[in-house]
């Protein structure tokens, strides 16, 4: 497996599972849970790999012919719902140590444990996008929604929790920048700076040609706008309609926002 294709497959598995969990977290639990979600994406993993005797490597591999993590289980003669079993065991362990820790109330745990099951259907469920084919699918469907939704954040002074919330609720990102009164194209344009950045660190290490780096950097504003008007951005599927007549505020490209090389 290609490095650049391994390190995307880690960066979307680590988004879809963390983004599962984002809502069963307390508000008011310390960091916003995100200690919740990353101890997540490792129980998740490592559940996996011991029900099925797969390595990490073998299981971003078929993640990146598009297979949900329930698929990869079923096809390898393995229990799901042992694999949900593990993890859950772990998860509990870390949300009780996170009392004792102080980082947690009993009641925020309780809640936490009660919602469990829930967000690991959620995380073992979801639809991975098909990474292969070239470097352009893998990296922007594993990093265009992570940084987009960052930057979202970031802008409308939200916390990710909230957030992930809103667009739960069927909204845009583009919807939620405005009713924020940001700019949704002020977060594609700063989304566009961040993803070049990061190809052309890409492209210092060998990783990524530099003619293909520069086709990916001309790209990205309109990439960026599309994701950035989709209903359900964190999932396989999306659109531009909300079910209602109501206008939907577009964030549009600009041609200025690719920094130049």
């Amino acid at each position: 497996m290609k490095t650049w294709m391994k390190v995307a497959s880690i960066a979307l598995v680590a988004v879809m599972i963390v983004l599962a969990f984002g809502a069963t977290t307390p508000a008011n639990a310390q960091g916003n849970g995100k200690g919740v979600g990353k101890n997540a994406v490792q129980a998740v993993m490592d559940a996996v790999t011991q029900v099925t005797g797969l390595t990490n490597t073998d299981v971003l591999k078929e993640l990146a012919d598009g297979k949900s993590l329930n698929d990869i289980i079923t096809e390898h003669k393995a229990d799901p719902a042992a694999v949900k079993a593990a993890a859950k065991v772990t998860l509990t362990a870390d949300i009780n140590k996170a009392v004792t820790d102080g980082k947690l109330t009993q009641v925020q745990a309780d809640k936490l444990i009660a919602n469990l099951d829930t967000a690991l259907d959620k995380a073992l469920s979801r639809t991975f996008p098909n990474l292969k084919g070239s470097a352009k699918a893998t990296l922007l469907k594993a990093n265009a929604v992570g940084i987009l939704f960052d930057e979202t954040a970031k802008e409308t002074k939200l916390s990710k929790r909230d957030l992930l919330q809103e667009l739960r609720d069927g909204k845009t990102l583009a919807q939620v920048a405005t009713a924020h009164s940001v700019d949704p194209k002020a977060i594609v344009d700063a989304s566009v700076q961040q993803a070049t950045k990061r190809l052309n660190v890409l492209v210092d290490k060998s990783k990524v040609k530099r003619d293909e780096a520069d086709k990916l950097i001309a790209e990205l504003p309109t990439y960026f706008t599309q994701k950035m008007n989709e209903v359900n951005p964190l999932g396989s599927k999306g659109g531009k309609k909300d079910g209602s007549n109501n206008p939907q505020p577009t964030a549009q490209p600009t041609a200025a926002a690719t920094p130049s090389l």
